[in-house]
């Protein structure tokens, strides 16, 4: 009969006529399941597809949802708040930043909180933007809590929220972090929301200097600030030697250093006393001294003393 002999006959018999064949039927549970958007497990998910790949997030058996004839993969999301490339804020100023997510789209409700120092932030206020709504809020010492309703087809899962700080008036290093971040979707949560490395740690910087304190240092790290303006990142640090108050640290600002250092110098005069000791003496002295009607000075000991000056 040839090699195929055998195989292209039973090939155009087809199945053996006594053979029992058990039809492909799904059961009433099945149907059911399917119907009313309860998880089924992923054999039967993936017989529906056609075996099709389903790519969306790490996709596992226990975190699929199947309702209203869609699937929604449920996989572990990171939740964050950034300050972008702010890491200095001058006192008494605030800073902004957001609280984002590029793993939660289609979320309708989150819960999160955020710490920060009190000791150099007097205050943390949030913003909600357009698609997000603030259902509950608590504010503590040193913390903010708030739970959030989400609009999937409004709000922008990349700004979630507005932060904003304001630094005290003293200066000093805190930290402003995401603590705690839960979210859920059509009635079911994450497995896991993970927190965002963010390093959010911020230097408050005063705003004034302390012209009582004026060295040579002093000076020489004005000058590594040269051409710094108000909207440079290095402003917080350099604002505190714009004497001049103009908005730029150039040239008049280092005159007037220069010229604090001098007067500093020249203000400072020494006066013996009759046992040989003295005592430092300066102009404010005098001028407290001769300041008051009631207390006159001799005409030539007032020209003794602008000598001594």
């Amino acid at each position: 009969m040839g090699r195929f002999g055998k195989k292209a006959q039973a090939y155009r018999q087809g199945p053996d006529p006594e053979e029992e064949v058990e039809p492909d039927v799904e059961d009433d549970t099945e149907i059911a399941e399917k119907r009313a958007g309860t998880p089924i497990a992923r054999r039967d998910l993936m017989s529906i597809l056609g075996g099709a790949a389903l790519t969306v997030g790490a996709l596992s058996a226990s975190n699929l949802l199947l309702g209203e004839n869609k699937a929604y993969a449920l996989p572990t999301a990171t939740i964050g708040l950034t300050f972008e490339t702010v890491t200095e804020a001058l006192a008494g100023e605030s800073i902004t930043g957001r609280v984002y997510t590029f793993e939660l789209t289609g979320a309708d409700a989150l819960q999160v909180s955020i710490d920060y120092d009190s000791s150099v932030f007097d205050s943390l206020t949030i913003e909600a933007p357009t698609g997000v709504t603030v259902l509950a809020q608590s504010d503590d010492a040193d913390r903010i809590s708030a739970v959030l309703m989400l609009d999937p087809t409004k709000c922008d899962y990349s700004n979630l929220l507005k932060i904003t700080a304001q630094a005290g008036n003293a200066g000093g290093t805190g930290t402003i972090n995401l603590s705690y971040a839960k979210a859920a979707i059509k009635g079911t949560e994450y497995e896991q929301v993970s927190i965002g490395a963010d390093n959010n740690t911020i230097v408050v910087q005063e705003s004034t200097l302390n012209t009582d304190e004026i060295t040579l240092a002093t000076l020489s790290q004005a000058i590594t600030f040269y051409q710094v303006t108000t909207g440079s990142s290095r402003w917080p640090s350099a604002a505190k030697y714009d004497l001049v108050a103009d908005g730029v640290i150039d040239l008049k600002d280092f005159v007037k250093i220069a010229n604090f250092l001098l007067d500093l110098q020249n203000n400072i005069k020494l006066k013996f006393r009759e046992d040989g000791t003295f005592k430092i003496l300066q102009v404010s002295d005098y001028q407290d001294r001769t300041g008051g009607a009631d207390r006159p000075v001799h005409p030539r000991t007032d020209a003794l003393f602008q000598r001594m000056l």
